[in-house]
């Protein structure tokens, strides 16, 4: 199989990646946090009241993948993560 890209397909940073069992298929989710922006003269009750809201995940992409497949997609990601084995 011949595999390619658009030229101006964009790639998105993700900071966190969510798995569903899907029956016949896995979804993966990806997730970009979105951090926000601090003024330097932020007073404490804005600071606190970020840290109460929490991040935000942006899901930039999802995939489904056959789970008859999914086998060769995990052993793929775990050679890139663990090159000595």
């Amino acid at each position: 199989m011949n595999l390619g890209a658009a030229l101006n397909l964009p790639s998105r940073l993700a900071h966190h990646m969510h798995v569903n069992d899907l029956g016949e298929f896995v979804q993966l989710s990806f997730f970009e946090v979105v951090f926000p922006v601090l003024s330097p003269t932020a007073s404490e009750e804005e600071l606190e009241a970020i840290k109460a809201g929490g991040l935000y995940g942006n899901c930039v992409a999802r995939i489904n993948v056959p789970k008859s497949r999914f086998q060769d997609f995990t052993q793929a990601m775990n050679a890139i993560a663990n090159p000595s084995k």
